[in-house]
Parts: structure tokens; sequence; C-alpha cells
């Protein structure tokens, strides 16, 4: 019997030096790293970022779902600049 649906994945080592599924990762760029860093830290979380072999960063998919959330719920209020003489 063929599969013809096959997933491919690979494993990944993360900054301890255990191998983690690929399936279980996000790749991100750097701004976007600074702005999930930025959520989690208003929310009292911290954000686990790994570095690729290659330079690149990766998160794991269940911490970046749980900031995601955050980022759609927060209300914009802008603020009103007041410049006072002296």
């Amino acid at each position: 019997m063929e599969r013809t649906d096959e997933k491919k994945w690979y494993l990944l080592r993360n900054d301890n030096g255990e191998w983690i599924s690929s399936e279980k990762c996000v790749f991100l760029s750097r701004l976007e790293i600074s702005i999930l860093k930025t959520l989690a830290s208003k929310d009292g979380k911290e954000l686990h970022v790994q570095h690729g072999p290659d330079g690149s960063y990766w998160c794991y998919k269940h911490e970046v779902e749980m900031f995601n959330g955050l980022s759609e719920k927060t209300e914009y209020k802008p603020r009103k600049l007041r410049i006072t003489k002296i």
C-alpha cells in the first residue's frame, strides 16, 4: 500500500541539546521575535527563543500560539502629546 500524503518532517536540536520535531517549531524573523518578547513581558511570561545552526530563530509552536491571541485582543488607544512651554 502506498501513501501519497506523506508528511515530511525533520529533527531540530534546541539550545539545551535535545532533539525536537520540526512539527512543534515555528521559524520566526528577528522582528517577530522582538514583538513576541514584548507581548510576553507585558503578560509576565517568558518566551524561549532557540537558535538554528544557520543563524535562524525558532520558538515552540505552543508558545507562539499563546501570544498570537494576545495581539488580537489588545486595543490600540492613541495617546495625546502635551507640550508645555517653559
